[in-house]
């Protein structure tokens, strides 16, 4: 079972269900044969992860658009437009975790650009 614990958990999470998103979820503890009902579960994950994101980022607005870039998200896969929801996933990890490459290198013990 996925459980946002910390915010590296909710990083990890958006990057799988880029992956996976629409249907394409493994069948596990979290996720059954049900791809609708995954990929709604895979966004209230992700909602369930704001706690976290608001004690990084203080500011409302900035709060608010993140909210609405994983609605839109939603929206378009429900829609079918699977590139677009991927792309809005990303703007997001790209706003609240804006050194994550550098951070994987530095993990890596590998120089980042």
């Amino acid at each position: 079972m996925i459980r946002i614990r910390e915010l590296s958990d909710l990083n990890d999470l958006v990057g799988f269900t880029v992956l996976v998103a629409p249907d394409r979820f493994p069948i596990n503890g979290t996720f059954g044969p049900d791809q609708v009902k995954n990929l709604r579960t895979a966004f209230e994950l992700i909602n369930d992860g704001f706690p976290f994101i608001e004690k990084k980022i203080k500011d409302p607005v900035k709060l608010a658009q993140l909210r609405q870039i994983i609605d839109s998200a939603l929206a378009a896969y429900q829609n079918d437009e699977n590139i677009k929801g991927a792309h809005l996933l990303q703007d997001f990890q790209n706003t609240v975790f804006p050194s994550r490459f550098k951070q994987y290198a530095e993990r890596k013990g590998e120089p980042y650009p």
